[in-house]
């Protein structure tokens, strides 16, 4: 599978762009606040980051329900929370592609929501997928949605350890959202820090932890 990588974030939802590299900004890519300039005839700058992820449009088969989806909203997301999504599975019978369609059909048919609730899933291999767009609210913790953006490892961290290429994606992706939107780093979160849950698994929450602690 080829990865598309995304400058300025992962752009939401292209539509007849061959796999390479990317450029859009926040207005552009996911309906959110950005800063404009009131010279029409100076550039603006744009943040820019350079993260491999795959598309949703790459490994989707179900269209997200509109009706069902919330904005982000007119400001840029202040905080991150990362889970594990907590299935034990054969990655040899299946693969990730197939995951992600699993979990997207899981939130979307059995949970009623508007597609995958995360932003981001990373698979054991290290490959960083796109969830539903960054310009929706998640659904990933209840009452703590707006302004979060969800990152989940494909895994259970309760009784095994995040494989290194895992940790290393996650690494780079939380930086990078850190840096793009501004996001303190104070406001990494594992899930159990904002609800009443064992997610994202204590061998996943200790480096988080080291993360959040080491810069």
């Amino acid at each position: 599978m080829r990865k598309l990588c995304i400058l300025a974030i992962f752009v939401c939802c292209i539509v007849g762009c061959s796999i390479g590299t990317v450029d859009a900004s926040l207005s552009g890519s996911f309906g959110i606040a950005t800063a404009t300039s009131n010279d029409s005839a100076k550039p603006v700058a744009r943040k820019t980051f350079d993260v491999e992820i795959v598309p949703r449009e790459k490994w989707a088969e179900l269209d997200i329900i509109m009706s069902k989806i919330t904005p982000m909203g007119s400001n840029n997301p202040i905080k991150i929370t990362v889970h594990h999504t907590a299935e034990e599975r054969d990655n040899a019978k299946v693969s990730d592609a197939e995951h992600m369609r699993d979990i997207d059909r899981y939130h979307q048919k059995e949970r009623g929501w508007a597609c995958i609730g995360y932003h981001f899933v990373i698979s054991p291999n290290g490959t960083i997928f796109q969830g539903r767009p960054v310009k929706y609210q998640g659904a990933h913790v209840s009452k703590h949605n707006p302004l979060n953006v969800g990152v989940a490892l494909m895994g259970n961290f309760e009784t095994s350890k995040p494989s290194n290429a895992q940790v290393a994606s996650l690494k780079r992706l939380i930086k990078g959202l850190q840096l793009y939107f501004n996001i303190p780093k104070q406001n990494l979160y594992g899930h159990r820090d904002l609800g009443d849950t064992l997610c994202p698994g204590k061998e996943l929450y200790k480096i988080i932890q080291q993360i959040k602690n080491s810069y």
